[in-house]
């Protein structure tokens, strides 16, 4: 029973995405086909690589809507036959499409023209209007794509989303047709903290003599994290007698604010490194927009940074609006402590809070969520495979 996976991920570079693939196809005979700027040679090297094909996001406006539309008129249609001949010769049991790109979204679209009665299962990571954002198309490119994506949502056989707010904010507010008994939750799956425990901490200092709260990810919530800083400035980032340390693992935006004391600066690591400062920390920050501009991200979406921060017990520190999923989460399963403002004497009060060890804070059941078994059961039964 294999199951075909269409996604824009890159099987030579182990980001989230491959992660998240990897974690939740645990166990399940699977081969992939990716549409993204990964060489050919290189994609069908991988061992589950049936085809790849190429192409490469460009996020300048106009420019972003030439190379989406020439896409579309040049190589969507071919795409799609090729793709609909791959499946017809190996029969596969399920097709599932990750619509994380607008190639995707055109070449299944294409796939569907083509034939009518094709059927398929969809993952959605991001929402359109996210994803469209991100690559600065124009309205008409928008509005293109937004046509395509909702009769391939409301064709496909089952709907997975990140979370439930994805789900209830975006695809049935909007009245997409999709039935809710075919919508299924699914997260990203978990490491093993003991594949982790073995290793040398990088953090050499003794937890005892600081509080360090840790940050992994790109940022893009800049003024919550500047928010952050400057609290901890205003007291010498001391907090109830005991010095507070940020560690930042990851991509920082070009003015993203630096103290020369009181946040160490990781930059880049890989997932085994970044899980291995995350063990030696006592908590993870969960920054999100407080700004109107990205309510609809914040409602729709659920970081893989949450499941990284779980995956090594550390309580969650959430920073952003009340209205985001991820609040909710925190809120519903009582791990870890959620500020929602920007003042410094609220921020100053949460981190007190999960210094002294905030009550009810209890991370089995959350983390229990984002085991490996929980989420490859998950993902077949969205697939239909379950036993």
């Amino acid at each position: 029973m294999t199951v075909l996976v269409v996604s824009g991920t890159r099987p030579d570079k182990i980001g989230v995405g491959e992660i998240f693939l990897s974690n939740m196809c645990s166990g399940i005979d699977v081969k992939r086909i990716f549409v993204s700027d990964v060489d050919k040679n290189i994609a069908i090297s991988d061992a589950n690589c049936v085809d790849s094909f190429f192409y490469k996001n460009i996020s300048w406006p106009i420019l972003s809507d030439i190379n989406i539309y020439f896409f579309y008129k040049t190589k969507a249609a071919e795409y799609a036959r090729e793709i609909l001949t791959e499946i017809r010769k190996d029969k596969y049991k399920e097709v599932v499409f990750i619509l994380s790109s607008p190639a995707i979204i055109l070449i299944l679209s294409e796939i569907i023209k083509i034939n009518g009665r094709f059927k398929f299962r969809v993952l959605v990571w991001d929402v359109l209007e996210y994803i469209c954002s991100n690559l600065r198309v124009s309205r008409f490119t928008s509005n293109m794509l937004g046509k395509a994506y909702k009769k391939i949502i409301n064709s496909s056989l089952s709907l997975g989303v990140v979370s439930e707010g994805m789900y209830r904010n975006y695809f049935a507010l909007n009245k997409f047709d999709i039935e809710p008994n075919k919508v299924f939750i699914l997260r990203n799956a978990i490491d093993s903290q003991e594949k982790y425990s073995k290793n040398l901490p990088m953090l050499t200092d003794s937890k005892a003599k600081k509080f360090r709260i840790v940050f992994a990810g790109s940022l893009y919530c800049r003024a919550e994290w500047d928010a952050l800083v400057t609290a901890l400035q205003s007291v010498d980032f001391i907090v109830s007698n005991k010095k507070v340390e940020l560690v930042f693992i990851g991509t920082p935006g070009r003015l993203t604010k630096f103290p020369e004391f009181g946040v160490i600066n990781l930059g880049y690591l890989t997932q085994s490194q970044t899980l291995n400062v995350i063990k030696d920390c006592d908590a993870g920050y969960m920054p999100y927009w407080f700004s109107l501009k990205k309510e609809l991200v914040v409602k729709t979406s659920f970081p893989g940074k949450v499941t990284s921060y779980l995956s090594m017990n550390l309580p969650i520190f959430y920073h952003g609006p009340e209205s985001a999923d991820v609040c909710g989460f925190v809120l519903k399963y009582n791990c870890g402590v959620t500020c929602t403002s920007l003042e410094q004497n609220r921020i100053l009060h949460c981190i007190e809070k999960l210094m002294k060890g905030a009550k009810n804070i209890d991370l089995e059941e959350a983390s229990s969520l984002f085991k490996q078994k929980t989420v490859s059961t998950q993902f077949k039964k969205f697939v239909n495979l379950d036993d």
